[in-house]
């Protein structure tokens, strides 16, 4: 088979290059990541028959124990299915651990596999017909052709259980992630949540994940909550299954074991034991907001999205509000919100100049009233409480790039200081909370964010050079367009937030967060015409007051203390956000 490196093997879309590393005693085998799935692969994979020289290599130590956890892995699905007594296909069988295992707690499992010998489930290998499960542990990982193997699944199952370890937010650098399995060369191929997504739109099934290894693709639906937190108290399950099995064989009816009162009230109770934290985000339906309560729930949370609705949309929340854990609630943060929450990430407050200047007062008293009624509200439920800041607190900066400890420099009267002026009264109030009240608070300074659900007329720069360059317009150039910002893409923002959310509570920040690379809006221009493909002239207008003439995050602190910096270059995430714009002008 040709290697075509520059393709996606599991969409199909653009794999942009990102690095060689050494794998086995190769010197330089190089990765890609496709800019529409997010999927990170190998080039195409020349070693394998060395790397597979030995079936058992050094990373498989606990493979028993991995197995049995597997095997419990499958009992809570077959229960949270209601199908006990369904077949099950082991795909990537191997020795047919998991399959003897299996048929040891009585349930019809079969082996599969091209590869490995089967040595421990002989007589019952897969021969043809439809099972209700699949499964397919460690194995994504491994193949050529994810798309092309998941198909060959479906005529087996309609219901492929897979366990593979995601990349959650930025791709870990080489030597960051020891799933990259350079010592052992057979792991070729890196999954996002939104690659599975793909993956399960494309076939029309439903995808259910713990949000980091275990995931389920199906056509029978599914309470996420139920299967996860059967997954959280799996090691009970094979006593649970013997109760059950007794219940079924008095009743001698297989049917009788899907309205099990045990296993209903098993699967429907559960909610105790299970860890799930319960997180307002106000501004939910925002840019920042709609992809951080996308990324909470896909965690396992269940979130609550409060928005006025003022710049949020309800179409960026749209591929989520039929989770049953998302409820949205419409309500303007300058009045006071009841609601019983774990953690409060405070994102409420237009951001960008088109809108924050429309009503000024009320931009100053959302920023205000809105994080006294959220401190109020943390205070009461003794909630944990982020609060989304921004680099324009240093305002027109005389330190260049800009630290945490720099008090900046803004014109508290001017066109810009509703929203200026509002996010430093904000913090000012965050940081007297937690001295006078011993709040945990968790500070964050957002620099220039982009990305797809940018709202098209926000004014921005970002969303304005790609609007008009996609429409053919004149692309608006203020002043001589040597003025400086730095550009982070979305979702290394979000991960950001959530290792922010999560340090310890004696670190308050505040935290620059943002991508230090500095681009001139002239060089921004020209490669957004580039990508774009556009005839667009650039068009020189005069510099709006108090804008700032240079802006660069300091993000020392933040690689220290969050072990974080942002992994997606200005070109990838561009390409990215012109795809989603191109998409939203399309339906118009």
């Amino acid at each position: 088979m040709a290697a075509n490196n520059d393709r996606c093997r599991v969409c199909g879309g653009t794999a942009q290059y990102l690095w060689e590393s050494a794998l086995l005693d190769l010197a330089a085998v190089r990765y890609f990541e496709c800019d529409v799935c997010g999927y990170v692969q190998t080039e195409y994979p020349y070693w394998l028959e060395r790397a597979y020289s030995e079936a058992i290599n050094v990373s498989d130590t606990g493979i028993m124990s991995r197995n049995l956890a597997n095997s419990k892995i499958v009992l809570a699905t077959l229960l949270s299915f209601g199908k006990l007594d369904g077949q099950v296909v082991d795909y990537a069988g191997g020795y047919g651990i998991l399959v003897r295992l299996l048929r040891d707690q009585g349930i019809d499992a079969l082996w599969s596999d091209r590869y490995s010998p089967n040595l421990l489930a002989r007589g019952f290998e897969y021969d043809k017909g439809g099972a209700t499960l699949l499964t397919a542990f460690e194995a994504f990982e491994h193949f050529v052709n994810p798309a092309e193997e998941l198909d060959n699944m479906l005529t087996i199952s309609p219901n492929i259980l897979l366990s593979t370890e995601l990349i959650r937010g930025s791709t870990p650098a080489q030597d960051k992630w020891w799933y990259y399995g350079k010592e052992h060369g057979q792991h070729i191929g890196f999954f996002r949540m939104q690659t599975l997504e793909y993956l399960a739109q494309k076939h029309g099934k439903q995808l259910t994940s713990n949000g980091h290894s275990c995931h389920l693709i199906s056509d029978i639906p599914v309470n996420s909550f139920g299967w996860r937190g059967l997954l959280k108290v799996k090691k009970h399950l094979p006593s649970l299954l013997k109760v059950t099995i007794k219940v079924k064989n008095l009743a001698g009816s297989p049917d009788h074991v899907k309205t099990n009162p045990i296993t209903t009230q098993f699967n429907s109770n559960i909610a105790w034991k299970q860890k799930m934290k319960r997180i307002l985000v106000t501004g939910g339906a925002g840019f920042l907001g709609s992809h951080l309560c996308e990324r909470l729930l896909n965690e396992g949370n269940e979130v609550i999205c409060v928005d006025n609705f003022f710049t949020g949309r309800k179409k960026n929340i749209a591929n989520i509000a039929s989770n049953p854990y998302f409820e949205i609630i419409r309500h303007d943060v300058t009045f006071p919100l009841y609601v019983e929450v774990d953690q409060i990430y405070n994102l409420a407050c237009p951001a960008s100049p088109v809108h924050y200047q429309h009503d000024p007062v009320q931009t100053t008293k959302t920023s205000v009233h809105g994080a006294i009624n959220m401190l109020g509200l943390a205070k009461r439920l003794n909630a944990r409480i982020l609060q989304a800041s921004t680099s324009e607190v240093y305002g027109d900066p005389e330190i260049h790039p800009q630290p945490e400890s720099y008090w900046g420099k803004v014109n508290p009267i001017g066109i810009r200081s509703c929203y200026d002026e509002g996010k430093r009264c904000a913090e000012t109030l965050f940081f007297d909370y937690h001295r006078q009240h011993q709040l945990d608070i968790k500070v964050v300074r957002i620099f220039n964010t982009y990305g797809p659900r940018m709202h098209p007329n926000d004014g921005r720069v970002v969303s304005n050079f790609i609007v008009q360059a996609l429409k053919g317009e004149k692309i608006t150039i203020y002043g001589e367009g040597l003025q400086t910002r730095s550009f982070c893409y979305v979702d290394d923002l979000i991960e950001a937030l959530l290792r922010m959310m999560n340090t310890p509570a004696g670190f308050t920040g505040p935290i620059n967060i943002g991508n230090p690379e500095e681009f001139t809006m002239l060089e921004l221009a020209e490669k957004i015409i580039a990508l774009t493909g556009s005839s667009s002239q650039l068009f020189f207008c005069p510099l709006p007051s108090d804008d700032p003439k240079q802006r660069q995050p300091d993000i020392t602190l933040a690689k220290k203390e969050l072990d974080w910096q942002p992994s997606v270059n200005l070109e990838n995430g561009l390409q990215r956000t012109i795809a989603y714009f191109q998409k939203l002008l399309s339906e118009k």
